[in-house]
């Protein structure tokens, strides 16, 4: 299958969100308008305390009206590495620094409107540190027994969070 990419525009912009917009000529020959978001690639981290607790992060989410426990995660800064970044996040929402940190995986967020990707490392070795949150920022650290991951399992949560525990819990005995 080969597609020609003709044009590509940015249609928005806030401080928040780009919105592309791309014309294209399909394999079969049609011209076509496809519209994309701007890719933004995140991290997010599963941080294992030395009292194997896993660290959480309960916060609201305005687009959908309710809060959600999530792994603290968050963008990679342009010029950022991921792995640097995921460092930066897990102290700045926690408070912990990692001694250890390895990554899980990466994968894309949702290719058919973005190449924005996420990056899942797990991180031990934490040392209580002080948090920082950005001035807008509200949220509660939790800290989790692996038996309480079934119960959260239930909740509707995000991606990564799901992966993530559902990766933890099949793999907890290396950790």
């Amino acid at each position: 299958m080969k597609y020609k990419h003709v044009k590509r525009s940015k249609v928005f912009s806030n401080k928040h969100i780009e919105v592309h917009e791309e014309e294209l000529i399909l394999p079969n020959g049609n011209r076509v308008k496809w519209t994309f978001l701007k890719d933004y690639h995140a991290v997010g981290i599963v941080a294992i305390t030395p009292a194997k607790k896993i660290v959480l992060v309960k916060q609201y989410r305005p687009a959908i009206k309710k809060e959600l426990i999530e792994l603290p995660a968050g963008l990679v800064d342009p010029g950022e590495e991921p792995m640097a970044a995921a460092l930066r996040e897990l102290e700045e929402e926690t408070g912990y620094r990692a001694g250890k940190i390895n990554k899980i995986c990466e994968y894309f967020n949702s290719p058919g409107i973005s190449g924005s990707k996420m990056y899942i490392y797990i991180a031990e070795d934490l040392i209580m540190k002080n948090q920082n949150l950005d001035e807008n920022e509200f949220l509660e650290v939790i800290e989790i027994d692996i038996e309480e991951i079934d119960g959260i399992l239930e909740c509707t949560l995000d991606g990564k969070t799901n992966f993530a525990l559902n990766y933890i819990k099949s793999n907890w005995k290396k950790y």
